[in-house]
């Protein structure tokens, strides 16, 4: 069974907030990207990623809807993208990234490194330039 990631576009008053990673053994080490975690088994992947974004970034989160989803089956990997929204507005970057924040939404692809925006399904890109 692939292994499920789960990613939060967290948007709120026209931001969007993206971390900083900062585990050396991640292939985006030191790059700004889109917050995500690994859902754990038995768990579902709307409570992986309320759980996954306190962790990381100390904020509460509600979800809106589901996104988008790209495989990865050379690494038994699918990622699964969510539209998020904060019920808490206070980020502080933990578990994985060194630094959270909120951007605007235009600026999400120029500023997350091409590693990380070369993992988006094309209509998450689509919709960050919307």
């Amino acid at each position: 069974m692939a292994q499920t990631i789960v990613v939060a576009l967290i948007e709120h008053d026209g931001k969007v907030l993206v971390g900083k990673q900062n585990r050396p053994e991640s292939s985006l080490y030191n790059a700004w990207h889109i917050p995500a975690g690994i859902a754990e088994e038995g768990e579902t992947e709307e409570s992986a990623i309320v759980r996954e974004m306190h962790e990381e970034t100390g904020l509460e989160i509600k979800i809106d809807r589901f996104l988008a989803e790209r495989s990865f089956p050379e690494k038994n990997r699918n990622a699964r993208w969510y539209l998020c929204h904060p019920t808490t507005t206070d980020v502080k970057a933990g578990d994985d990234l060194s630094e959270a924040r909120f951007i605007p939404k235009s600026e999400v692809i120029t500023f997350c490194d091409p590693r990380a925006n070369s993992l988006m399904p094309k209509e998450i890109a689509e919709y960050l330039r919307r």
